[in-house]
């Protein structure tokens, strides 16, 4: 899957809706990378969730390789798992 076809999948969409940005640079999509940030409060605290999506399949949590993945669509919904997660446990 390449990235304009990602990008009008329902897990982009998910993503986007879930109040994550996409905030790839130039440099990033030069390189295939699909990068997305995003606040959250919970409770008195706030955290802010960075999400990346390599061309090489690599998943990433605020700079941490977090899961190895076959293609774009599969590494959305490996965030989509993370962001949950992250909201449920806090």
């Amino acid at each position: 899957m390449n990235i304009s076809n990602a990008r009008r999948s329902r897990s982009y969409q998910n993503l986007l809706n879930a109040g994550l940005v996409e905030s790839t640079s130039d440099r990033q999509k030069a390189n295939g990378t699909v990068s997305f940030t995003g606040n959250y409060k919970l409770g008195k605290k706030a955290f802010r969730a960075n999400y990346q999506v390599s061309g090489s399949g690599k998943v990433r949590s605020n700079h941490f390789t977090v899961r190895q993945v076959k293609n774009y669509g599969e590494g959305f919904e490996v965030i989509a798992g993370l962001l949950a997660n992250r909201i449920v446990n806090g």
